[in-house]
């Protein structure tokens, strides 16, 4: 069975005019300083004033999820590197 990437989700849709927006919102995420719904209320307000819709809270939640188990993986190769390199 050949397996699809799915459906687009509103942050894919996004246009290249707005894609700084996202990139920002990821590296937010990623600092885990700041909660994903103040987060998402910041971007949607980038993408109101460049005149884009708003992303979904689920899709923002289901990219979230996605990017903390991207992190965690890579937290966890680094710890096993640092491990095996000693």
């Amino acid at each position: 069975m050949v397996e699809t990437r799915g459906r687009l989700s509103s942050l894919d849709l996004v246009p290249e005019e707005a894609q700084d927006d996202i990139v920002w919102a990821m590296g937010e995420l990623n600092a885990r300083q700041r909660s994903q719904s103040d987060i998402l209320f910041e971007l949607n307000d980038r993408l109101a004033v460049k005149g884009f819709d708003a992303i979904s809270k689920s899709a923002f939640n289901r990219k979230a999820v996605r990017v903390a188990l991207k992190q965690a993986r890579k937290d966890e190769a680094a710890a096993i590197y640092a491990v095996v390199g000693k």
